[in-house]
């Protein structure tokens, strides 16, 4: 077993005894031994690549640009957006929208845009505007695009956008609208387009009302003189007509009858119910539901007017105060509208326009 003392005094016997020289040595190997101990450690901690090799690097902060890799597949950018309204009509054309973007990478996003167009014909974006008077770093221009000078690395920010929409012959339904983004990062520049729907539209309900002696392709429907001739009765024929855009139910279409006016209990009917309150001369027309796309919806109804000598050189109602009332199933709001008075003159008789002015008797 290795004893220490006994080495070490044999040692001191042996070559210490005899001579300084094996001293000196012994001493000077261990210091030696620890000089290049600590030179190795100095190097490793210092200087390390001396020993590892020249790529290595300690303690080296990695740059963000050094290491981070665009992938397409899932973009820097994270677009997040949601109508606050779920439907839209006449009186309120502005939907408000809430758009989260957030910058899930290590590098600032520069000279972000976005572009929000409509993909339907029928319905527009006339302007994009923020709801409060501005935003910061948010610029908007060519109403429906805005520019947002740059996102910081993780950066999040919420805008709220007041977007005012025009519709024409559209209801009852949403519209796709192109979301177009495009930004610079790592000197790149991203392009993406993604969509979204539109908050729904209210449905939209049509009526016309027109008054015929003479039909369109040249039959004649009515009887009597015209001009109407004092006491001689003169038949015409009054259409009520309805086209829809979206889905509507509860439909009513009424129509008032001056005096000197009666119905003949002649009526043509194709959809819908038909009565008549003779108390109120009331003419009343009901459908339960009209599904979006239907049309050839009318009903006809004749009339019979013996006009009175107080009514000569004069062109009298044939029927007044025509109203429809119908209601929007998704909202439940009430669509209505007024069409107003039909005269003798017949606005809508190409063979009879303007020949409704009351003539005496006495001139035939």
């Amino acid at each position: 077993m290795f004893n220490f003392r006994r080495r070490a005094k044999n040692r001191w016997l042996k070559y210490y005894s005899k001579s300084r020289w094996p001293i000196i040595v012994d001493i000077a190997s261990v210091f030696t031994v620890f000089g290049l101990l600590v030179l190795f450690l100095s190097l490793y901690f210092y200087n390390p690549q001396i020993l590892i090799g020249p790529n290595y690097q300690k303690d080296k902060p990695i740059k963000p640009d050094d290491s981070y890799v665009i992938d397409l597949d899932n973009p820097p950018l994270e677009t997040k957006m949601v109508f606050k309204n779920l439907s839209l009509n006449e009186s309120n054309r502005v939907a408000q929208l809430e758009v989260e973007l957030n910058n899930n990478s290590p590098l600032e996003i520069k000279d972000l845009k976005i572009r929000i167009t409509s993909v339907n014909n029928n319905l527009s974006l006339r302007d994009i505007y923020p709801e409060l008077d501005e935003i910061e770093g948010v610029k908007f221009i060519n109403n429906n695009e805005l520019i947002i000078n740059s996102l910081n690395t993780e950066e999040q920010k919420k805008i709220l956008l007041n977007l005012q929409f025009f519709w024409s012959d559209f209801g009852g339904k949403k519209a796709n609208l192109k979301i177009e983004t495009e930004y610079i990062i790592k000197d790149q520049l991203i392009k993406k387009f993604t969509i979204i729907e539109s908050p729904i539209i209210e449905s939209q309900l049509e009526a016309r009302a027109i008054m015929l002696y003479t039909g369109n392709n040249g039959d004649k429907l009515g009887l009597g003189p015209i001009p109407p001739i004092v006491g001689l009765p003169t038949n015409y024929w009054l259409f009520f007509e309805v086209n829809n855009f979206g889905d509507v139910k509860n439909v009513i279409m009424t129509g008032h009858l001056p005096l000197g006016v009666n119905f003949t209990d002649r009526h043509s009917l194709l959809d819908g119910g038909f009565s008549y309150d003779s108390d109120n001369r009331l003419i009343i027309w009901r459908l339960d539901e009209i599904k979006d796309g239907e049309d050839g919806l009318r009903l006809g109804v004749e009339l019979q007017f013996i006009p009175e000598e107080s009514q000569i050189n004069s062109s009298p109602n044939l029927i007044e105060n025509i109203e429809y009332f119908a209601k929007d199933p998704y909202s439940g709001r009430t669509l209505s509208g007024t069409i107003g008075s039909i005269n003798t003159n017949l606005p809508d008789d190409r063979f009879n326009k303007n020949l409704g002015e009351i003539k005496a008797s006495e001139e035939y």
